[in-house]
């Protein structure tokens, strides 16, 4: 699969879990397994190395055209 991420946040909500939210140009993109692993690299950078969940492709309406956010808990 060929692509790049754009990371568009990273940081805590208010529910506790560390996101990382990334853009991209597909659905399948963001769908791959790569960026689940792309978003576990980045969560491990603050120590926060739990998976919880990833929520479900949104459509945007600027670029990247998709984005995804990925949940993880220390």
């Amino acid at each position: 699969m060929t692509g790049r991420f754009s990371i568009i946040e990273t940081g805590w909500r208010d529910d506790g879990l560390f996101i990382v939210i990334l853009g991209g140009e597909t659905r399948a993109l963001l769908e791959s397994e790569s960026a689940h692993e792309f978003a576990r690299i980045l969560a491990e950078r603050r120590r926060c190395k739990k998976p919880v969940k990833a929520e479900a492709v949104m459509a945007d309406s600027g670029k990247p055209t998709f984005r995804r956010t990925f949940c993880f808990t220390e």
